[in-house]
């Protein structure tokens, strides 16, 4: 998953840099976000699954310390850009650090980190896309006027089947004795 989404923020960002229409450019944001989607919960979940203890709980910190700090050079480098190129260059900040990554990755991460043989959750991952997805709708458009409500009122009900679906989970594995 790390690999493939780095590997597929390559074409996105080249595509959104040299769009040449909003459609284009559009297509080249819904490639990156599945991209990004695979590529940055999976260095915290590496980090879960390589370290214990201490020193789980430094790496933990270092990822959040990197992370925030990228976040936050983002939009000054985005500016600086801006201030001598065009529109797109902003798009090809990704480039250099996939460029150092990708291989890194590729040399240095193992391919198989404590694997369980314990069920995934489809449905709970499921409704947990559907509450983030209505989470950023309902702050989006909860200021336009008629337009905040469904947006709310999704977040609300993606919230209760989550609620409902942990709550199963965990009176099922109660009941098997997996607890």
């Amino acid at each position: 998953m790390l690999l493939l989404g780095m590997a597929l923020s390559v074409p996105a960002c080249l595509l959104a840099a040299f769009a040449p229409s909003d459609g284009v450019l559009f297509a080249a944001r819904v490639l990156g976000g599945p991209s990004a989607g695979m590529a940055y919960p999976t260095t915290l979940a590496l980090i879960a699954a390589l370290w214990s203890g201490p020193g789980r709980t430094k790496s933990t910190a270092l990822w959040s310390a990197l992370g925030g700090a990228i976040a936050s050079l983002g939009p000054l480098v985005a500016g600086a850009l801006l201030e001598q190129f065009s529109w797109g260059s902003v798009f090809l900040i990704t480039l250099p650090l996939v460029a150092v990554a990708l291989p890194m990755a590729a040399r240095v991460v193992p391919s198989h980190v404590n694997e369980t043989t314990d069920p995934v959750d489809n449905p709970g991952g499921i409704l947990s896309v559907v509450l983030v997805a209505a989470l950023i709708l309902a702050i989006n458009f909860a200021p336009v006027p008629n337009k905040g409500t469904l947006a709310i009122g999704l977040a609300a009900i993606a919230v209760a089947a989550l609620i409902g679906r942990r709550w199963r989970v965990r009176v099922r594995s109660l009941a098997s004795g997996r607890c």
